[in-house]
């Protein structure tokens, strides 16, 4: 098929993002992200197939532009590479929504897969452990995204660590909910997984 001069998969990937961060994920459809590009819906199709090849592409595009680290540290690569992935998360909700949702299999996000999986490998020795690590680090990183997301789209604020003791189970909640609130806590929480893989 013919290719729109002008057109291609990063502008794709952007525009469509755009409107799913701007208006959520059902309003992504071919003819709105049309529109967003300037093109008829026929000159988009040249492209992309359809909704779900397009949420295939967005996530396979996102996840093979986030790189890795130039530390000669594997352990250290592999935990930079999710936090990465946790801050493209957050900063893209859709991302993360379409992710739960679906097999992550573009060749990008499969190399990745791969490059994780033989860094670990080096690590641990151990091929197996090396790659129950990596779909780990990704659900738990995905689960994190998620819930910043869907809970506080707004990011954490003092509301969340200002949930008074009335009693003990309501204080417990508070606290709770200030740990989670935490910066640090997924990446803690990151690092245990990862060491309790790789050091067993």
């Amino acid at each position: 098929m013919a290719r729109i001069a002008g057109l291609d998969v990063p502008g794709i990937v952007k525009a469509a993002l755009a409107i799913a961060d701007r208006d959520g994920l059902d309003k992504l459809t071919m003819r709105r992200l049309s529109a967003e590009l300037g093109v008829t819906p026929m000159a988009t199709y040249h492209h992309v197939s359809g909704k779900e090849e397009l949420l295939d592409l967005v996530i396979d595009e996102s996840i093979g532009q986030l790189g890795f680290a130039e530390s000669g540290d594997p352990e250290a690569v592999i935990v930079d590479w999710f936090l990465r992935l946790h801050d493209l998360l957050i900063e893209h909700p859709a991302i993360g929504q379409a992710s739960a949702g679906r097999q992550i299999v573009g060749p990008q996000a499969t190399q990745v897969g791969i490059t994780l999986s033989r860094m670990a490998e080096g690590v641990c020795h151990d091929l197996d452990r090396a790659a129950q690590m990596v779909v780990a680090g990704f659900w738990l990183t995905l689960g994190s995204g998620l819930h910043r997301a869907s809970r506080h789209p707004g990011g954490y604020g003092a509301e969340d660590q200002a949930v008074g003791s009335v009693d003990d189970e309501r204080e417990l909640l508070g606290r709770v909910l200030a740990a989670a609130g935490q910066d640090d806590q997924f990446s803690r929480s990151l690092a245990l997984l990862i060491r309790s893989h790789l050091h067993p």
